[in-house]
């Protein structure tokens, strides 16, 4: 199957899933590198502003994901006891890294957007015993929102049958 993607200079955001993940901030998982081997047509997208605005609320999404601030109690629960105080802080620690690196990648995609003209083009998009493979390459990003995320599952399996 050929998904319609926008081409800025070296990556690719897909324009057809884009708007069929669960959460917005796992849009990003749907920026590719561009590939060399392009299709002439595919199945239709939305067009690039509809896709602009879908990237914008991702990235917003992870602006509102709050950090939980250190209190006193805090501070002393590390003094006296590190691993504890890690331990119970552990998911909390992960979850702001990864928003961190999240928001990172989505300005850096939004620098992208500002600086070169879109292109739009077809990629194949292919389901394979382990995994998702866009352009004949596995996908670890693809392979990754397909392996959790339901509602994503659910219409690229509907799109390849």
């Amino acid at each position: 199957m050929n998904i319609p993607y926008y081409v800025f200079n070296k990556i690719a955001i897909d324009s057809f899933f884009i708007d069929k993940v669960s959460l917005p901030e796992d849009r990003i998982f749907l920026v590719i590198p561009k590939c060399e081997n392009e299709e002439k047509e595919g199945i239709e997208g939305l067009d690039l502003n509809q896709v602009i605005t879908l990237m914008r609320e991702g990235y917003e999404s992870l602006q509102h994901m709050n950090k939980k601030k250190i209190d006193k109690t805090d501070i002393l629960k590390n003094l006296y006891n590190q691993s504890y105080y890690l331990n119970e802080r552990q998911e909390e620690i992960i979850k702001n890294t990864k928003v961190s690196i999240l928001r990172e990648m989505y300005e850096k995609i939004f620098e992208e957007i500002e600086t070169y003209k879109p292109k739009l083009t077809w990629y194949s998009l292919n389901k394979g015993e382990d995994g998702i493979y866009v352009c004949g390459k596995l996908s670890k990003s693809y392979t990754t929102l397909y392996n959790y995320d339901e509602k994503f599952r659910i219409f690229l399996d509907k799109t390849l049958t």
